[in-house]
């Protein structure tokens, strides 16, 4: 069976989605006794694709957040060095001292 949007599903598995597959597809009526069966398999097919997808989400998320805060590191380094530095010449400019 071939996938219709390979770029949602694992390269590895082709079974195991790793977006929210929410596209409706045509497919035949089930019948009665297989409706709740079919529902119940559905459920838990869209709660592990969302699985996965807040799994991604949060460890995504979680890089940024520490990339966000070694900027932040990084700019305040930067910045007090910069303080210092200014604080020093001023501070010899007043003392005629050598730089």
């Amino acid at each position: 069976m071939p996938l219709e949007n390979p770029s949602l599903h694992n390269f590895h598995d082709p079974n195991l989605p790793l977006l929210p597959s929410l596209v409706h597809r045509r497919t035949r009526r089930p019948s009665q006794a297989s409706t709740v069966a079919l529902l119940y398999r559905w459920r838990n097919h869209y709660v592990l694709n969302y699985a996965l997808v807040l799994n991604y989400g949060s460890a995504f998320s979680v890089f940024l957040c520490l990339f966000y805060l070694a900027c932040w590191v990084g700019a305040s380094f930067i910045a007090v060095e910069l303080l210092y530095s200014l604080a020093w010449k001023i501070k010899c400019l007043e003392e005629k001292c050598e730089i």
